[in-house]
């Protein structure tokens, strides 16, 4: 068990499942998160799956993307997967 999923200031998240011990402050739309992960400010995530530990710095965008578990996305990183085609990231990434 972990404690409840956090919402900062800038949090704006809609349409999507967030599990306990999330900490979010950007935005999320039609996403799944896991435990622990986290989002910083004037990050934007659309259409992706991001497994438990993973760490989405600030000014990152993402959509169509699928993290897998402990993915680190540094500050100003940009993935854009197709629909049909998202771009999968592997354990213990760094990028």
């Amino acid at each position: 068990d972990s404690v409840p999923a956090i919402y900062r200031s800038h949090a704006q998240v809609r349409n999507s499942l967030v599990a306990d011990g999330c900490v979010i402050d950007g935005i999320v739309e039609n996403c799944v998160l896991s435990r622990g992960v986290h989002v910083a400010a004037n990050a934007k995530l659309k259409n992706c799956v991001i497994m438990q530990d993973s760490y989405i710095e600030e000014f990152v965008e993402l959509e169509n993307v699928i993290l897998d578990k402990a993915v680190t996305i540094r500050s100003h990183g940009r993935l854009i997967g197709q629909k049909q085609y998202p771009i999968v990231i592997g354990k213990n990434v760094t990028l």
